[in-house]
């Protein structure tokens, strides 16, 4: 997917609790209690 999103110029969004995208991702956007943030608003994220 990502080979695919730099050849056709476009943007894949993906919606996972799985960290393991957190290597791959260019941009991290987080959701808690329907709202959307830059960063996490709890402290903990691993979960």
């Amino acid at each position: 997917m990502q080979k695919l999103a730099k050849e056709q110029g476009c943007t894949i969004l993906l919606v996972t609790h799985d960290n393991r995208i957190l290597d791959i991702a260019d941009r991290i956007v987080y959701m808690e209690d329907g709202r959307l943030s830059k960063q996490p608003e709890s402290a903990d994220i691993s979960h």
